[in-house]
């Protein structure tokens, strides 16, 4: 009787060791395709609004946003872009792993950065020496060209 019960409870502690490791598995493989699905659409955003100015050069020298018809693409996550100083710039709030999903997606990009004090940083925390414009906020994630 007394081995029974033994056998029950290591039984018990196993399956629930089990299922607590898969659960955290699955959260992390969650938490880290939703950064890759965030990066593909910054990287989707950008080519839409670079395929666009590509043919209407002068929306480049304008400035300013697109409309989402414009591009072919409608954002899902909050990305938001500019036009400004003949660069575009893609954002979206910096959130753990964004960048090492962009990273992987563009091949190590050096085009991506994030926002402080209205200073694009890159990845590795230096001053890449370009002011964003004022409506990027502070501690965005940035790509641009």
């Amino acid at each position: 009787m007394g081995w029974s019960l033994s056998l029950v409870m290591a039984l018990t502690v196993a399956l629930t060791w089990f299922h607590n490791s898969s659960t955290h598995r699955v959260t992390v493989y969650s938490e880290q395709a939703e950064m890759r699905e965030r990066a593909w659409e910054m990287v989707r955003l950008m080519n839409g609004i670079n395929d666009r100015l590509y043919t209407r050069p002068a929306e480049r020298t304008g400035g300013g946003t697109l409309p989402v018809t414009a591009t072919g693409f409608r954002p899902v996550y909050g990305t938001r872009h500019i036009i400004a100083g003949q660069r575009v710039f893609v954002w979206q709030d910096d959130r753990p792993g964004l960048a090492g999903a962009l990273a992987d997606i563009t091949h190590k990009t050096a085009l991506a950065g994030r926002v402080k004090g209205r200073r694009l940083l890159n990845t590795t925390g230096q001053d890449t020496g370009i002011s964003v414009p004022s409506v990027i906020p502070d501690s965005a994630f940035v790509y641009f060209n």
